[in-house]
Order: C-alpha cells, then structure tokens, then sequence
C-alpha cells in the first residue's frame, strides 16, 4: 500500500525550522542555485525560562508600528511553526497585548537566524486560561477604570474630539477614524463586564445595570425594576443568590452597603446549603429570617402558599441616608409581583407591585 507522502509542514515539525533551512540550504546548492544564507546551527538544549527574574519593561516604539501591532491581536497566526522547540508553537492566535506580539517575533527570530530555543514557554506568550486582572479587580469590587478615565473614554469615541487634531494637521480623518473605532471597541468591552459608563457630567461609573440584575432572567427584558422605581429603592448589592459569599463577605464595592444593614446578613448556616458550584439559593437565605417566613406564613389568604423568590438585592431607600435593607423580589399567581423587605434585625414590611 502506498504511502503518503511527507509534506514541508511534516518535515517542518519533526526536523524542526532550522533543520528545514539547512535543507533548503544544502539543497540549493546541490542544485546550483546560489545563496548567501548561512547555515543555522542549533542549539543542543533550549534555555531554562523557569524560575527566573521577571522584571517589567515597557516596550516602545513608533506610533505607527505599534497601531499595526494592535491590529494583529488575536489574530489567528498565518504559516504557524509546528515545530515544539519553538516555544510559541501551541499558539494559534496572536497574543493580545504589545509585549506578547513582540516577544512572539523575536523568539521566532532567534530561532530562525541563530537557532537559539528556549525550554519553556514565556509568561507573555502562554495561552491565558485564568481571567483578565480587570475581571479579577471587577469581580472583587476593585476599580477597573476611574470616572474620569470612563468620560474621557466616552469623548474619545466621538469624531470631534479629534477635530482640533485633524484641523492642525497632527492627525489625518483616517486615523481619527480608527482611533474612534479603537475607542468604542474598548466601551464594549467594559460594557461586556456588566460596567455602564457614565453619559453625563454628575454621573460615576456603575459596576451593574439595575435594570438587567432586576430580571427574573438576565437574558430576557421584563419590568420587575418597576416596582422598585416606584418605591424609591435603588438596588446596591444585586441578586444575592449568586455569588452570595463573594458579595457579603469579600466584595469591595458592596462593603458599605453589607455594613450598613442593622441585623447581620451573613448567615452561618447558609454557607452548608451552597451547591457544588458555589451558588447559595434565594430560599436558602429565605429559611434563615424566621419572622419573614413566620410572616408569610400567618398572611397566606394574601400572599398565597406558592408564592416564590425570584431574586433577593440589598437595595438603599432614597432619603433614609445609609439604611439599606434586604429585599426579596416575589411573584404569586394571586398577589403578582412583590417585595418582602428586612432590615435582617426587627423591621419587615411589604411592598405590592
């Protein structure tokens, strides 16, 4: 049976680059093709990048190369050396960041021309499986970006911003049109954090939406933010029942709002009641307020014996200065939409949708 035969990508992965180009070398002047190539000798063992100094550099370099280098981020990689001594052979997008696309080519460089490989992969060049420093500032109420940065983001996505630039002559429409491009990129990408940036001049980052954390599904519009315009609440501390140690226990941003709630919110107990994946359901906090459920227990003719929880929020009164109360968010088929509230020490009320 015959066999296939061996492609330049083959011989390329098991000989390695630098065998390839000696090939090519020895090849061509067998053949009696001229070349000044030199033949690359490799190295016998690739350097050891572990356990070594790291030191932050800033990489600079002309504006126009590095807005072309932008451009290439997360690319997929064209002709991608298969070869395992190269150290970003696993790669099959362009990393996104400067420092990564720099060092890329200048690995492949020093592989190529000198046959210099290194034994392991560096930090700039590995696929990054674990979350963004900004996901992981967000997710732990750190701050991602200032207000002042987010207005000056938000100008930046506006052609007359660079109208001034353009008229001096520092800047051609074509590049005022990237950068805008470049601007509004970056919107959507705090926008795809869940941050909403601020569109006035009195107005802060917000790190939710209330509107979408009010959702009985984030994923689908519905009105149960409604209910909590009309009564003057805002929601501080959104859908406790995910998430809900980070949030009460860990979270930065929600710390004020977790503090200034007069009963303690942190239950013990709670915590038993977490699924593998960590999330504590809303009647799993429910069952801890013994006077909400005794409460609805003694008002069924009102609020009905399959009434359910669909979120529960931390949420500020307007007007009550630093007062916050938990509120569970309920529906029932006689009564509708609901808000049961607490101050999770010795006030319970009820608010009808």
């Amino acid at each position: 049976m015959a066999q296939e035969q061996p492609t330049v990508e083959d011989f390329m992965s098991d000989a390695g680059v630098a065998a390839t180009i000696n090939l090519i070398v020895e090849t061509a002047k067998q053949v009696g093709i001229s070349t000044n190539m030199q033949l690359v000798p490799l190295m016998e063992e690739g350097i050891n990048v572990d356990g070594r100094e790291r030191k932050d550099t800033l990489l600079k370099c002309e504006d126009k190369i590095r807005e072309q280098v932008a451009e290439v981020f997360g690319k997929e990689i064209k002709n991608r050396i298969l070869d395992e001594k190269f150290c970003a052979s696993k790669l099959e997008k362009y990393p996104s960041s400067y420092t990564g696309v720099f060092l890329y080519y200048l690995c492949k460089g020093l592989y190529e021309d000198f046959g210099i490989w290194f034994d392991g992969v560096p930090v700039a060049l590995k696929n990054r499986t674990t979350a963004s420093k900004e996901t992981v500032a967000y997710e732990s109420g750190g701050r991602v970006i200032s207000n002042k940065d987010a207005k000056e983001l938000i100008k930046m996505a506006d052609m007359k911003y660079y109208a001034d630039k353009i008229a001096a002559g520092h800047m051609t429409i074509d590049m005022a049109s990237k950068a805008v491009v470049q601007a509004y990129q970056e919107i959507q990408r705090y926008q795809s954090m869940g941050i909403i940036l601020p569109t006035k001049a009195t107005e802060k980052v917000r790190y939710f939406d209330e509107e979408v954390e009010a959702r009985a599904d984030k994923s689908k519009p519905d009105s149960r933010i409604n209910i909590f315009k009309a009564n003057g609440l805002e929601i501080t501390v959104p859908r406790l029942q995910e998430q809900y140690k980070v949030k009460c226990t860990g979270h930065r941003k929600y710390a004020t709002s977790v503090k200034n709630l007069k009963g303690a919110i942190y239950f013990p107990n709670v915590s038993n009641t977490a699924d593998d994946d960590g999330t504590v359901l809303c009647k799993d906090v429910f069952n801890e307020i013994d006077r909400l459920v005794a409460m609805a227990k003694e008002d069924v003719g009102v609020v009905g014996k399959d009434f359910k929880i669909i979120n529960m929020h931390i949420v500020k009164k307007q007007g009550s200065g630093r007062m916050r109360l938990v509120v569970f968010d309920c529906e029932s088929p006689k009564r509708g939409q609901f808000l049961l509230n607490t101050d999770c020490a010795d006030l319970v009320g009820i608010i009808d949708g």
